[in-house]
């Protein structure tokens, strides 16, 4: 039937056995009808074709179903990694585990404040200051006389017919004054006030040495320098060295923040000299307060 494997396919009339071309659709021979005939090279072009295209749609297909898997894979590792800490997050060192709870901070290793920081935010406030002046302060408007509820003294000296105690300090008179007992110029002396309860002392004056009249004021010593002891409150122990001028005059300190206290002692440091006597005295001392 077939004159070669690579030619065309003839068909054979059924019934003559005649040899007819490829496109008959009847015997040339005797007219009969001729089945349809298939070409075996075309056939066999079109598997190929088929095949390859096969191919090519499954290796294509497994290539985006392997990027999709990758892509899938990545951003699930990823997600894992932000959800679940790392080893050094979970176990941080014993001083990493203070600060971070005190600072209510994630325990990562960016967050964990070293040494350093943590001693920069417990350092110590800045020192109090003061100035002294004759002039009144100008906050001292907007801050309250505190109320002294007790005074006691390491010495008194005794005159009849005055009164030299240490409540004088803080009786409201210029008049009556505390005047130290002990022989000599009363160096180390102190008189101490106490106050109705803890209070942010912004300001104070001083009216030193005895104020009843020039005489007495000239006569005998004032202090020139005295200590200033705060206790009873946060600024407990806190001391202060007061340089007062010569000059009879009312002298106001200034803190440059409020001596949160609720007592105070002050000792006798230095004195000007009397010219008539050898008693220190100390007319008038009041805190002011902020609140």
């Amino acid at each position: 039937m077939n004159k070669n494997a690579d030619e065309v396919i003839v068909m054979n009339c059924p019934y003559c056995n005649f040899p007819n071309s490829p496109d008959s659709r009847f015997c040339e021979n005797c007219g009969a009808p001729l089945p349809p005939t298939k070409n075996k090279s075309h056939t066999g072009l079109i598997a190929v074709i088929t095949i390859v295209i096969l191919a090519a749609i499954g290796g294509i297909t497994a290539l985006l179903l392997m990027n999709s898997e990758s892509s899938s894979g990545q951003a699930s590792v990823s997600s894992e990694s932000s959800a679940v800490p790392t080893k050094e997050s979970v176990s941080p060192t014993k001083e990493s585990d203070i600060s971070s709870a005190k600072t209510s901070t994630p325990t990562t290793e960016a967050s964990i404040p070293t040494t350093a920081a943590v001693i920069t935010t417990t350092e110590a406030a800045e020192p109090v200051t003061f100035t002294v002046a004759s002039s009144i302060p100008s906050g001292l408007s907007g801050a309250y006389a505190v109320t002294v509820t007790g005074a006691s003294a390491t010495s008194t000296i005794v005159q009849s017919g005055y009164d030299n105690s240490a409540l004088c300090v803080a009786d409201g008179r210029a008049e009556t004054s505390w005047q130290e007992g002990v022989a000599g110029s009363g160096i180390g002396e102190s008189v101490s006030l106490q106050y109705d309860g803890t209070h942010k002392i912004q300001y104070m004056s001083f009216q030193l040495g005895n104020w009843r009249d020039n005489d007495y004021f000239y006569g005998n010593n004032r202090p020139q320098t005295l200590s200033l002891e705060f206790t009873g409150g946060p600024s407990a122990d806190a001391v202060y060295t007061i340089d007062f001028p010569l000059d009879k005059s009312v002298y106001y300190l200034e803190f440059s923040s409020p001596v949160e206290a609720s007592a105070v002692r002050l000792t006798i440091k230095n004195v000007y000299s009397g010219t008539s006597w050898d008693d220190t005295c100390i007319a008038e001392v009041t805190a002011y307060a902020v609140r």
